[in-house]
């Protein structure tokens, strides 16, 4: 599991981001167009992420039948939903996610892993501005990141802990964010993960 963890880290930062034309040329495979609105929405094509995502949540996500085999697919588009601030889908993928919220994503028996679900029901709960619920979700997240060794995950969940920190901007909010992200970027840099510093010095700027 641990090789499946960075193996999937090194292929998201270094080659996924960079091969939005290949996943385009296969527009009728579901999986594939879910990583397509993801990957346009994580580099800002919004209007195109949007337009993406749309078409896919047609009849509220009706398409994704088996919640098994689509669990990476519905996890992709909660993360589009967060970057394009879509409080409606947000709450319906919410709904659909929040039974395998003590579960992990992993593709095709844990040859790769995409993180703990607990992180996109962080994300979509923050944007719905339930702050009870995102903050338990990022708690355990980070437990079960820690708790697996997912090192590179556990960077990504800091950063959206400290996204949705900055959002919700109550009293020591900041402070908590801040720290999140220096601990955040200790990991990238370490781990060179070019992308995710980026991320890391836009939400500070």
């Amino acid at each position: 599991m641990l090789v499946a963890v960075y193996v999937t880290i090194t292929l998201y930062e270094r080659f996924y981001l960079n091969k939005l034309r290949l996943i385009a040329q296969h527009p009728t495979i579901l999986g594939w167009r879910c990583t397509l609105a993801f990957l346009l929405a994580e580099t800002g094509r919004h209007p195109e992420a949007k337009r993406e995502l749309e078409s896919l949540a047609i009849h509220n996500f009706a398409d994704f039948k088996n919640r098994e085999s689509d669990a990476i697919a519905l996890n992709l588009l909660a993360t589009t939903c967060v970057h394009l601030n879509d409080t409606p889908r947000a709450r319906i993928l919410y709904q659909i996610l929040s039974p395998a919220a003590d579960s992990h994503t992993v593709i095709a028996y844990a040859v790769a892993y995409f993180g703990p679900v607990a992180d996109r029901l962080g994300q979509l709960a923050s944007i719905l501005s339930d702050w009870d619920a995102a903050l338990s979700h990022f708690h355990t997240a980070i437990h079960k990141c820690t708790e697996l060794g997912a090192v590179p995950w556990l960077a990504h969940v800091q950063h959206n802990f400290a996204r949705a920190l900055f959002r919700r901007n109550a009293e020591g909010d900041t402070e908590k964010a801040s720290d999140l992200l220096d601990q955040s970027l200790k990991i990238a840099e370490s781990l060179q993960m070019k992308h995710l510093i980026a991320k890391i010095k836009s939400l500070r700027n």
